[in-house]
């Protein structure tokens, strides 16, 4: 994996990284290494710049992808903590890579992380229409959103549904009105007729109820269980990442997107996907 990442790196576009053109201070290292180093140890469960640094010395791939060199672990943390920009360019430009890859495509099971903000309110209820506006847009056109009950909002809903800009078909949000168990229970799996459709005038949450209650509706976003959810417990679980270990608003952002870029990398890599080409 170390290579795919190297060859991801350099394929980037890192002219957002700051460098020391007078050449004075500390050691320099190049801004394709050092984000590499990054993207590696959080795809491998390292996250503490003290333990990156000593994986410099004691990991062989780390030590390949550092030409054995070693930064230390005040340059590692200064780096992640003062390239934003840096992070959230490359980001988008591994989503842009795996659409040209053609391993994304909009409606494939591929489990990528396509767009990713951090709030602090209390809930997802103003989050919705937030959320859609940073998912990259090399998906295309989005025409269904899935999402939980807890980003379900009257405001929200109608927003993004007659917000289709440029002529372009508005999306349909289908929003689970109440938590859903994971599993089908033998009713679930019978076959029976669709809800009754409730009238023009119904309030939208009676609207959105039958959009889900109908056999469609409960297809579409059940995919939300095979999609999105599984993301959660990979990083958790497979990643090892349970806490942010920067603090404050902007820098917890900039965390998010180191994890999601790693965690795209290492799926990209796992999916088989091939660079030479894109």
């Amino acid at each position: 994996m170390v290579h795919f990442i190297m060859d991801a790196v350099a394929a980037l576009d890192l002219s957002a990284a700051h460098i020391n053109e007078r050449g004075t201070g500390k050691a320099q290292y190049p801004p394709s290494m050092r984000l590499g180093l990054l993207i590696y140890s959080y795809a491998t469960v390292t996250f503490s710049s003290r333990r990156i640094e000593t994986l410099t010395y004691e990991n062989v791939a780390v030590r390949y992808l550092t030409a054995d060199t070693h930064p230390d672990h005040d340059s590692i943390c200064a780096f992640r903590r003062n390239h934003k920009e840096l992070l959230s360019s490359a980001f988008h430009q591994v989503i842009e890579l795996a659409a040209r890859a053609r391993i994304l495509r909009l409606g494939d099971l591929t489990m990528l992380i396509v767009g990713q903000h951090v709030t602090d309110q209390a809930n997802d209820k103003q989050q919705l229409v937030p959320t859609l506006a940073v998912v990259s847009p090399a998906l295309g056109e989005v025409d269904k959103v899935l999402v939980d009950s807890g980003y379900h909002s009257e405001p929200a809903v109608a927003e993004v549904e007659q917000g289709g800009a440029g002529g372009q078909p508005s999306p349909m949000v289908y929003a689970a009105m109440k938590r859903q168990r994971h599993g089908r229970s033998v009713a679930q799996l019978e076959e029976r007729a669709g809800p009754p459709a409730p009238p023009p005038d119904a309030p939208v949450a009676e609207r959105m109820a039958h959009r889900l209650g109908t056999k469609e509706g409960r297809e579409i976003h059940g995919l939300r269980k095979q999609t999105v959810e599984p993301v959660f417990g990979i990083i958790k679980e497979v990643l090892g990442f349970r806490r942010f270990l920067l603090r404050g608003r902007e820098k917890v952002s900039l965390e998010w997107e180191l994890v999601s870029t790693s965690y795209n990398l290492k799926r990209l890599f796992n999916l088989g996907m091939r660079l030479k080409g894109v």
